[in-house]
């Protein structure tokens, strides 16, 4: 049902090493949490062009991806 709604991006075996690592840079290179770095980093690779969240440290990202809007 899940799927049906919404995209959903897998962090398993076939993609942690590449997701994840990505993942650690956007954390460290933006002052992110590790836990709001892994919500966006899946937002990129579902090519989300918009993010909607109630997390003001998302916002913290300095790069090309998608419009952070602060509810």
């Amino acid at each position: 049902m899940v799927p049906t709604l919404c995209n959903v991006v897998y962090l398993g075996k076939a993609n942690s090493d590449s997701l994840l690592e990505q993942a650690a840079r956007i954390a460290r290179g933006n002052s992110m949490s590790m836990a709001d770095s892994i919500i966006f980093t899946s937002a990129l690779q579902a090519g989300a062009t918009v993010l909607y969240t109630t997390d003001n440290d998302m916002a913290k990202y300095k790069g090309v991806g998608p419009e952070i809007v602060t509810l």
